[in-house]
């Protein structure tokens, strides 16, 4: 943001809260690993094959059952 006659741009960085606004409604994000794969593979992001490898790779090293 610069103000009149500074010459210098001041950035405001601030840390999100985990939550997500999207038309006056809050919504959480997961934090399941496999809910957020589950979740991109809802919307297309990643194929059905990502998803078995990926969720594959997670119980291999233990972060999901």
């Amino acid at each position: 943001m610069m103000t009149k006659g500074d010459k210098v741009c001041h950035w405001f960085i601030t840390k999100e809260t985990g939550t997500i606004t999207v038309k006056s409604e809050k919504r959480t994000i997961p934090d399941d690993p496999s809910k957020i794969l589950a979740i991109r593979y809802v919307k297309g992001e990643i194929t059905k094959d990502d998803l078995e490898e990926r969720i594959s790779n997670l119980r291999k090293f233990g972060l999901v059952k």
